[in-house]
């Protein structure tokens, strides 16, 4: 992991300037750039269970390289969307339902979609330039 993501960083002089860390101009941050939305996938992927599986290790990684959380979630938004727990109601005006008994249900009636894609669309509908990623 520490390869891929290249190590310790050790040099902080470029052209005879120091550079300043957690700007967005280290290595690192271009190195994470210049990948494809697969690949930093893949990288968060393995970051996620890095963090879960060997707390150690992670936590190694972390104190070794502390600008990698900068530099992998700078284009991230995270955005909280809810969605009811109950079950769906009929909308109906003063609950007067016409026709045959058998479809005049209120209560009763259950979402046709999952919970996941409803927030899913809620989220896109409100932020309409942004993709939604591990949902």
């Amino acid at each position: 992991m520490t390869g891929v993501l290249g190590g310790a960083q050790t040099a902080n002089v470029q052209n005879g300037l120091p550079v300043q860390y957690g700007l967005g101009n280290d290595p690192l941050t271009h190195y994470l750039a210049r990948m494809s939305r697969h690949q930093l996938h893949e990288v968060m992927a393995e970051l996620k269970f890095l963090a879960t599986q060997n707390k150690e290790q992670s936590k190694t990684l972390l104190q070794e390289i502390p600008q990698l959380p900068k530099a992998l979630f700078q284009g991230y938004v995270v955005y909280l969307v809810r969605v009811r727990r109950a079950g769906r109601k009929r909308p109906l005006p003063k609950c007067i339902v016409y026709g045959n008994p058998k479809h005049q249900g209120i209560t009763q009636l259950k979402l046709q979609r999952y919970k996941r894609y409803v927030a899913e669309e809620r989220a896109i509908r409100k932020l309409g330039g942004l993709r939604v990623l591990m949902s």
